[in-house]
């Protein structure tokens, strides 16, 4: 009886270890926000994906769509939303795109139906809205805010 039991107790650690290791590294993700919009000769994407509490990571994607093929490179752009901004200056297009992916540590990300988004190219400037596409939040137990993804 007494081998089952410590049979038991070590295949319990074990999978708590897992777990907490799994915790740790914020592998698990909670809630991600993805947001779209496009002007004449632009075209963005920014997705918020939430790795824990307070630890989230964001990616933009930013598009050339108008028709000057010669355009290669960005002097500045930003987006902005409830409480956060990001942006960029003198950067080279690569395939039409500039892709900027950042991690945030100690930061809560504040949902809304939208955000703001400029960019300035050679002698031109455009601003735009981008607006919320989809809430994903998920969870393995109703009470629990992680969930695990890959």
């Amino acid at each position: 009886m007494k081998r089952n039991k410590l049979i038991f107790l070590i295949i319990a650690f074990i999978i708590f270890v897992f777990f907490a290791y799994d915790f740790l590294k914020g592998r698990h993700i909670s809630e991600q926000y993805l947001y779209e919009g496009k002007s004449e000769n632009w075209k963005v994407s920014s997705t918020f994906t939430s790795k824990g509490h307070v630890n989230y990571q964001s990616k933009i994607i930013i598009e050339y769509i108008g028709k000057d093929n010669s355009i290669i490179d960005v002097n500045t752009w930003s987006l902005e939303g409830t409480g956060y901004g990001i942006g960029g200056g003198e950067q080279t297009l690569k395939d039409n795109k500039i892709i900027k992916t950042s991690d945030y540590e100690d930061f809560q990300f504040k949902q809304s139906d939208q955000q703001s988004f400029s960019i300035e190219w050679l002698d031109e400037d455009e601003e735009f809205k981008l607006y919320q596409k989809n809430s994903n939040k998920n969870s393995l137990v109703s009470h629990s805010m992680f969930t695990y993804s890959e």
